[in-house]
């Protein structure tokens, strides 16, 4: 588990990770039996020192934090934005989108092969197909981006 749902909105939903994750990670959250899988598209600190806090250089910022009295691990969350792209439905042979967003409190995991393996069905080399780039997932998992006509659609527009 990598973060818990604070909220979402008709542009997404945000959690809350004590990791730093880059904009464009794939994560999944479970639902009815199913992954979820989400495309991060912006993170931010949770919460920022005070200016104050970092104009001395020779100063550590957790170190002045500690002396005011603050909890300097108040600092090392963050917030990010992610959109819902879907789960694979292996009989429609697509990802279908569900069309809500995870509910507060949903834990979000990171995307693993099992829900990455079926975002490109398309084999390099193929007909009228072009290699668009590598989707990397947990533990170094990775997996040919190749597009052929709209295929890909769901996922790109996610990012």
């Amino acid at each position: 588990m990598i973060g818990t749902v604070n909220y979402s909105d008709k542009e997404g939903f945000t959690f809350i990770s004590g990791e730093r994750l880059p904009a464009g990670m794939f994560a999944c959250y479970r639902e009815a039996g199913k992954k979820i899988l989400c495309r991060i598209k912006h993170g931010e600190p949770l919460n920022q020192y005070p200016q104050e806090f970092l104009l001395d250089n020779e100063l550590e910022a957790d170190e002045i934090s500690g002396f005011y009295g603050l909890d300097p691990q108040d600092f090392k969350y963050y917030t990010y934005s992610a959109a819902v792209v879907g789960y694979f439905d292996a009989a429609m042979g697509e990802f279908i989108n569900p069309r809500t967003n995870p509910p507060c409190g949903a834990k979000i995991e990171r995307a693993g092969g099992d829900v990455l393996k079926d975002i490109s069905k398309v084999k390099a080399g193929a007909s009228g197909s072009a290699f668009v780039g590598n989707v990397f997932g947990e533990d170094n998992w990775r997996r040919e981006i190749v597009y052929c006509g709209s295929h890909c659609r769901g996922i790109a527009e996610t990012l």
